[in-house]
């Protein structure tokens, strides 16, 4: 991954929960980790983390902020690969299907 360091999961997940909560008592960070089990393979603490508290947060404020002027979706069409949905942020959703889009 090129926006975390995903190396050294889960023992160096307080580390990366500090990063951004440098004051979290350890009870709270297992608390948080707990959240995120089980695991396909360690590294996915980290990218689930990230992708939480990073592009979750920020999407979710974004589109609390502007109320019904923002939508929030799953890219999900297969193959939902990261990159596939610019296409159709950028178009009315009445006027384009799911099958276009993929």
């Amino acid at each position: 991954m090129g926006t975390n360091d995903d190396r050294g999961m889960p023992e160096r997940f307080p580390q990366l929960v500090r990063k951004l909560m440098p004051t979290v008592k350890n009870e709270t960070i297992a608390k948080i980790q707990a959240l995120y089990q089980p695991l396909s393979e360690p590294a996915q603490l980290s990218w689930d983390w990230t992708t939480d508290v990073i592009f979750g947060c920020h999407a979710q404020n974004i589109a609390k902020a502007y109320g019904d002027r923002a939508r929030r979706y799953i890219m999900s069409v297969p193959p939902a690969t990261h990159g596939q949905d610019v296409f159709c942020e950028y178009l009315n959703f009445q006027q384009v299907s799911a099958l276009q889009c993929g």
